[in-house]
């Protein structure tokens, strides 16, 4: 009998292969086949295409809605699984922008130093059939941090003490980090006190004489550290620099006055013998004997010509130092000015004095507080400082024996009366006051050509 081939047509010819099905196949056993002419007969097996399930993607880190202090390192971290095949990639995005490609099952990344800023985060996974998932967005904000500060509140900055010197020293520290651990205490680069609770406070004893930059230093837990800003403190060697006696142009004065309110002269404080007269266009002589403990100590002496009840930086008239418990200055007062009293402040301090110190508190020193009255002026006053000799230049206030051109005024209470002897004088004129006296030896003259020749005040 003759075998006879037939032609097979196969009825699941109706699967149509696609780009969206899986490479994959299934194996079919006994498949019914159907010839040309209606024939029935049996196929062993038949590979037939299937169709490929997506991967899943989540991402589990951060959450959604998470508000996070920065600039921050953030960490995102997926959740990423395929059923029927294998991942081969994983892609972070921010927004449209490609962050990081993951190649590995970890599907973790660090995304470092944050700004602050609204975030939009999503995954992208691919499997090896090229099928690819889109997490469902995660919306985070990063918020500025809260800055941690570190400040001494104790000593104020520039402070000055007088040895021995007990300065409290104390900080405050915000915890906008975290847990402070400890705040230090440091002078210069030496560590000298440690502080583990609040308040951060430490009473430094004993401190030694010199300048001395404060710092504090704050430790949280997880090694963050903040140092203050620096505060500066003087310690200076005790000196008691009290004015013992005042005078002015031998004129004695006596009074204690205390600190002022600065900036004006608002806390003027004369006492009994504190008046003295001084004369127009001409100088005076302050003499001052000072308790000084034997070390330097500084002057600083205003008068207030305009006499508009303030010191002036312009009507400074001695600013000097001295080492010597007694000693004496000049000053000229203006010819011009027209007040007939005015107020006069001498300051002795061991601290350092200037031009604008007239009503500053005073920590370390003595205040005192006279008024001076001011007559007219003349252009030579006898101030008999060395002797009695009319020809002597150290005893007249212009410096030099007067002459015919020059007034002359011969005040009372002077260490030495005015004597002409050895030579004629001729003066201008001549104003002498009650009480004073001018001796003229035979067979000396002394002339006098100005109007007015005589003036009594």
């Amino acid at each position: 009998m003759k075998k006879i081939l037939l032609p097979l047509v196969l009825i699941l010819n109706i699967f149509k292969y696609s780009p969206a099905h899986a490479a994959g196949f299934i194996t079919c056993m006994d498949t019914t086949m159907v010839t040309a002419g209606g024939k029935v007969g049996i196929i062993s097996s038949i590979h037939l295409p299937v169709l490929n399930s997506p991967p899943a993607v989540s991402i589990i880190t951060p959450v959604d809605n998470q508000i996070t202090r920065g600039p921050v390192n953030l960490l995102l971290k997926a959740a990423v699984s395929d059923p029927d095949g294998t991942i081969i990639k994983l892609e972070f995005y921010e927004g449209t922008s490609l962050l990081h490609t993951e190649r590995y099952a970890r599907y973790s990344w660090e995304w470092e130093n944050v700004p602050p800023g609204d975030y939009v985060i999503t995954a992208k996974a691919y499997d090896d059939s090229g099928a690819v998932t889109i997490s469902e967005p995660v919306h985070i904000s990063i918020v500025p941090l809260e800055v941690s500060t570190v400040s001494i509140t104790d000593p104020i900055d520039n402070a000055t003490y007088t040895r021995p010197a007990d300065i409290r020293v104390n900080a405050i520290a915000s915890k906008a980090d975290g847990t402070i651990s400890k705040v230090e205490f440091y002078d210069g680069t030496t560590l000298i006190a440690t502080e583990r609770y609040l308040a951060y406070t430490w009473e430094w004893q004993n401190v030694a004489i010199g300048k001395h930059t404060i710092t504090a230093k704050a430790y949280y837990i997880g090694g963050l550290t903040i140092t203050s800003a620096p505060v500066h403190i003087t310690v200076l060697r005790k000196l008691k620099s009290s004015i013992d006696s005042v005078a002015i142009t031998y004129t004695p004065l006596s009074n204690t006055s205390g600190p002022p309110s600065p900036p004006y002269y608002t806390n003027y404080l004369p006492a009994a013998n504190t008046t003295a007269t001084v004369y127009r266009g001409d100088r005076f002589e302050l003499s001052l004997k000072v308790n000084n403990g034997g070390s330097s100590y500084n002057i600083g002496v205003w008068v207030d010509y305009n006499n508009d009840n303030i010191f002036h930086p312009s009507e400074n008239v001695i600013l000097t130092s001295r080492n010597t418990a007694t000693g004496s200055n000049w000053a000229q007062v203006p010819l011009t000015m027209t007040a007939s009293t005015g107020k006069l402040r001498i300051r002795v301090s061991s601290n350092a004095i200037t031009a604008n110190d007239c009503c500053s508190i005073l920590s370390n020193g003595e205040i005192e507080d006279y008024t001076l009255t001011f007559n007219q002026a003349a252009n030579c006053r006898w101030i008999g400082r060395v002797s009695a000799d009319w020809n002597n230049p150290l005893n007249w206030s212009c410096g030099i024996v007067p002459d015919a051109t020059k007034s002359v005024m011969i005040p009372a209470g002077t260490l030495f009366n005015s004597t002409l002897t050895g030579a004629n004088a001729t003066i201008d004129r001549l104003w002498i006051q009650p009480g004073a006296t001018i001796i003229v030896n035979t067979p000396w003259n002394l002339n006098i050509n100005g109007t007015n020749t005589i003036i009594t005040w």
